[in-house]
């Protein structure tokens, strides 16, 4: 497994950040009408810019600003 100073050293020797975020509700959801939620964002977050994947986003961006950013979040769902 490679140190954190090794894996520090990669992302600084990157172009382009690609993000994938793989998470459950508290990560992204939908308009659910029937329990009174009425925007698409991380649950338990008033609007999605206060969700914890746009927070980590946007820190991401102000640490490394002349990145290019790609983030992508994937909800999983289980019935």
């Amino acid at each position: 497994m490679p140190k954190y100073e090794e894996l520090l050293y990669t992302v600084d020797s990157l172009d382009t950040l690609k993000i994938f975020i793989v998470g459950n509700s508290i990560t992204s959801h939908g308009v659910a009408s029937d329990i009174g939620w009425d925007h698409k964002s991380g649950m338990a977050a008033a609007t999605s810019d206060q969700d914890y994947v746009h927070l980590l986003f946007n820190n991401i961006k102000n640490y490394y600003p002349k990145k290019k950013h790609y983030p992508q979040v994937f909800q999983l769902v289980f019935i």
